[in-house]
């Protein structure tokens, strides 16, 4: 099966990421990318989701905030350029850190 591509839209959420990505780290489903499109942060975020080094996570930057549903695009095209088949749009950190520990296969 193809792994479980995940994208995050990212906009000053360095606050929430911490749980978020400690959650998706966690979880026991292997198989899983995480694109991380950080939309023009001012805040720390990029550097929460590069500090992890996880090569499971791919982050893209956007030197300008081109808005939730282009960037959501954007992960999409880069996915599918990696041949995904599964996807995930996690759509705000916070609320899907408690989904992933709650239930950490819920997304296979």
């Amino acid at each position: 099966m193809s792994p479980l591509h995940i994208v995050l839209v990212l906009y000053n959420s360095a606050r929430q990421l911490p749980a978020f990505l400690a959650c998706l780290t966690a979880q026991t489903l292997p198989d899983w990318r995480l694109i991380a499109i950080d939309n023009a942060s001012a805040d720390a975020s990029d550097a929460a989701v590069s500090a992890l080094g996880d090569p499971r996570i791919e982050l893209i930057r956007n030197a300008d905030n081109l808005g939730f549903t282009r960037a959501v695009n954007q992960g999409l095209r880069y996915g599918a350029q990696a041949h995904a088949m599964r996807f995930l749009l996690a759509v705000k950190p916070a609320a899907h850190s408690c989904f992933l520990c709650a239930d950490p296969v819920a997304a296979a």
